[in-house]
């Protein structure tokens, strides 16, 4: 008997007091500023949270051990729109 699971989107809603421009640069380029330390894949601490600006770009931890791979920038579109895989 075969499966087929169909993943649903997440999605997360939160509202600021800041402007959108504001927003998007503090959510990317200020990710290792929030990013909880606790949040990480394997066990090695993490150093760094990175955001590589730009689709087809990165999302990754910098841990001691090395760099985890978390997934792929989809959609760039400052400041209105960040898809990450």
């Amino acid at each position: 008997m075969n499966q087929t699971i169909t993943p649903a989107a997440i999605r997360k809603s939160l509202t600021v007091r800041a402007t959108p421009e504001k927003a998007f640069e503090v959510f990317t380029k200020g990710l290792d500023r929030w990013w909880p330390r606790s949040h990480v894949l394997g066990d090695s601490p993490l150093k760094e949270a990175v955001l590589e600006p730009r689709v087809g770009g990165r999302w990754f931890g910098r841990h001691e051990a090395g760099d985890q791979l978390w997934g792929d920038v989809l959609v760039w579109e400052p400041p209105a729109r960040l898809v990450l895989a």
